[in-house]
């Protein structure tokens, strides 16, 4: 079973931090608190008064309204920037409405004549203690709910600047290569038609000056100019759709979504008034420390025997309250062998509060879950993105490079060599023509060709490079055979690899002096590959500027640094392995 199953365990200061978040004031707060402040009018209090429904609903409604209202007026207040978690602001504010409620439901029970004598400390005590409890657990549920709301919205938001950027690359990709064949295209179409017009046997003379100047005034300086153009893309930013829905796990462990100390915490500290009003000092507290125990030994043996039980979310949820019921039920006990004077419906209304507490704290539990496991998704799904933007990033750059690459080399020769074929023909015969065109054309569709290796191993490049500075510096490869079998199936890859490789170990020789140089090229994940340099040299120099090849390494890899250990320089870039993966 996955540990992503399991929620975060609640501690102190994550409950300090979420009780005193803005959600605190929320209005999912306000409407949870209908549910304990009517609950106690219309179960606790029919249990020890007589009185009518009507008079329970004034009273309810009476005291819900106080302590909303302060809510309400607190939110105005607010002491400094929202987003900063106030828990000592938030708890006092819990306090004063307490209070509020405590004095407004007093003096509305004396208005209805329900007032009895000795209920004073009852009220202005059980209030404040009931409204923090709850209102502070309510804080905890919004909390949980709001963030993890966020937590979403913000990920979707992300994914759609992403998606946007992916889908801006790709067209770019697209446009691009269209652009420059067209270009290439409409500037030599015109020398071609020249050509096909001197059929006749006219002098063919203007027709070579004309290839000359193509390349010198026209292809050379295109191709400067595809090389050095930049492919900076600015990313839309913008509000998704929020589609995402929670995931409900097809299992969690059930004693992961017990918590025995602080559900024993909420029972007892819930029932100090209550305990005070209807026993005497001692025997309430004692009823306070039983419901505490009972509470908290009971439902950790629970905890302990469930641990690692799998069992359906809904199932979970059916069970956990009546467990938490169930870890209350030695309070029976209890009160024959002690002789207290609570009755057996108030034990029974007992049992029922540890039902509630039970369904608040699995509620919260399950929330945790939830946002644990979404953020985890959709981060997921957001570095897939990245890795995607990675790969186009990779294939704009190298087109680029590539048409660059073809213009100055096969499309320029193969003018110059219909020039010369030209000048060393009396006069340009149909067959010439199509020859000349036929190589124009052969030229030109090497744009479309999805790499420069022209079919030569990775290794075999690499190790020209490494003859390229054999009298600099002695260089190593290591690079795995099925490694590169691999990436030779991606030609964007394995051009990114040699382009890096090239970058690293040229700043080595170059601008850090080295002598001894190591490359090492392995998989980080099936999504990623790594390449590392390692060298004896000095590194870059402090202060240098970026040039073309940081351009060069961020443009081709996910990320990539440099760093000195010991008295090595490090170098290492990651590169997507393929659009493909």
């Amino acid at each position: 079973m996955s540990d992503s199953y399991k929620p975060h365990r609640p501690t102190a200061k994550r409950l300090l931090n979420q009780i005193g978040s803005r959600y605190a004031l929320s209005n999912q707060v306000l409407l949870f608190f209908l549910i304990p402040a009517y609950g106690t009018g219309f179960v606790f209090e029919s249990l020890r008064l007589e009185t009518t429904f009507l008079e329970r609903f004034l009273v309810a409604t009476a005291g819900y309204l106080a302590t909303i209202a302060v809510l309400i007026a607190a939110r105005t207040i607010w002491p400094g920037d929202k987003n900063k978690s106030r828990p000592g602001f938030v708890l006092a504010v819990f306090l004063i409405a307490g209070a509020f409620r405590g004095v407004t439901i007093l003096i509305a029970d004396i208005w209805t004549m329900q007032h009895q004598p000795g209920e004073e400390l009852f009220r202005l005590l059980g209030g404040p203690v009931f409204t923090f409890v709850t209102l502070t657990v309510a804080a905890v549920l919004a909390s949980n709910y709001q963030r993890h709301r966020e937590s979403l919205s913000a990920l979707a938001d992300e994914r759609y600047r992403l998606q946007i950027r992916s889908a801006g690359i790709r067209a770019k990709v697209q446009i691009q290569r269209e652009e420059l064949l067209s270009k290439v295209r409409n500037l030599l179409d015109p020398a071609i038609a020249k050509i096909q017009a001197n059929l006749s046997g006219q002098s063919s003379i203007a027709v070579i000056n004309d290839l000359k100047s193509t390349v010198d005034d026209v292809v050379r300086p295109l191709s400067l100019e595809v090389a050095d153009t930049t492919d900076e893309l600015e990313a839309e930013s913008g509000k998704a759709v929020l589609r995402e829905k929670a995931p409900l796990p097809s299992r969690i462990f059930l004693g992961e979504f017990l918590v025995p100390l602080w559900a024993a915490l909420i029972s007892s500290i819930g029932l100090v008034a209550t305990a005070f009003l209807v026993e005497e000092p001692l025997n309430a507290v004692a009823i306070i420390f039983g419901t505490f125990f009972s509470m908290l030994l009971c439902s950790g043996l629970i905890q302990k025997l469930t641990m690692k039980l799998p069992v359906h979310p809904i199932f979970a949820a059916v069970l956990i309250p009546p467990l938490y019921a169930l870890s209350l039920s030695p309070m029976y006990l209890m009160a024959g062998l002690l002789d207290w004077d609570v009755r057996t419906e108030q034990i029974h209304a007992l049992l029922l509060f540890g039902t509630i507490v039970g369904a608040i704290t699995f509620a919260a539990q399950f929330s945790q879950l939830q946002r644990k496991t979404t953020t985890e998704k959709l981060i997921g799904v957001n570095q897939q993105l990245e890795i995607l933007n990675a790969s186009l990033r990779q294939e704009l750059w190298l087109n680029r490079r590539r048409t660059a690459s073809v213009l100055h080399g096969p499309v320029q020769a193969a003018l110059f060599a219909s020039a010369m074929k030209l000048s060393q023909a009396p006069e340009p015969t149909p067959q010439l023509v199509a020859e000349v065109d036929k190589d124009i054309q052969d030229a030109l569709e090497k744009l479309n060709n999805p790499s420069n290796l022209a079919g030569e191993e990775i290794s075999a490049v690499l190790e020209q490079i490494v003859e390229i500075w054999s009298d600099a510096a002695k260089i190593t490869i290591l690079l795995p055979e099925q490694l590169e079998r691999e990436i030779s199936h991606q030609p964007l890859t394995s051009e990114a690899l040699i382009e890096i490789s090239r970058e690293f170990i040229n700043n080595a020789i170059k601008h850090g002096k080295a002598e001894n140089i190591s490359l090492r090229v392995f998989r980080v994940d099936p999504y990623r590959l790594a390449v590392e340099v390692t060298d004896d040299g000095q590194g870059v120099p402090p202060g240098a500027k970026p040039g073309f090849g940081s351009k060069l390494l961020t443009e081709l890899s996910l990320v990539w640094r440099q760093s000195r250990v010991e008295n090595r320089t490090v170098s290492y870039a990651e590169i997507v392995l393929g659009q493909e993966s």
